[in-house]
């Protein structure tokens, strides 16, 4: 009996979708679907993970992390998309960017390569007084989709991690002036 490409075609689709997806498996969405974290949820997300979250705005939110033997504020928000979640740390802020020597410019690239995903950005604040016009960040951007508590706590001890292990770049008490 000879069969059609077609009908093979359609018999292996068939096949595929009559499978059910195993247990635990992530679907493949898109992200801005429900399985996203996004300024709507993502508040109660960080409260289901141990996070007592305070709004920052524009849906980020600031939670709270152990580093140097004190608390340290981490931001939490999605992109303006929802396809990505950004988790991030102020380093400093400073009026002109002459403030950050070249050398620990330099040095801040360096550890974006060594430290990637996560990395260090310079943010020109339009909003924010004279005195704090730039604000140095370390971030780290996850996919965001099927995000778990375990995933969500491996960033965040990720970014405390290689922040706390690239202290001689961002410390402003290591900045050769």
């Amino acid at each position: 009996m000879k069969t059609s490409k077609f009908a093979s075609v359609f018999a292996c689709v068939a096949l595929l979708a009559a499978q059910a997806a195993p247990a635990g498996s992530l679907p493949f969405t898109n992200a801005a679907t429900s399985s996203a974290l996004t300024k709507d949820n993502l508040a109660d997300f960080l409260r289901s993970v141990g996070h007592d979250p305070s709004p920052r705005g524009n849906g980020d939110f600031w939670i709270s992390a152990p580093l140097f033997g004190k608390t340290q504020s981490i931001g939490v928000g999605p992109s303006k998309d929802s396809t990505r979640l950004w988790v991030y740390v102020q380093i400093a802020t400073l009026p002109n960017l002459n403030g950050i020597p070249a050398d620990t410019l330099s040095r801040m690239l360096l550890a974006n390569y060594q430290y990637g995903p996560e990395h260090f950005s310079i943010e020109m604040c339009e909003k924010c007084n004279a005195d704090s016009r730039y604000i140095v960040w370390f971030n780290e951007s996850l996919e965001n989709r099927g995000i778990t508590p375990a995933s969500f706590r491996a960033a965040v001890d990720s970014l405390v991690n290689n922040l706390t292990k690239s202290v001689d770049v961002w410390d402003q008490k290591n900045w050769k002036r």
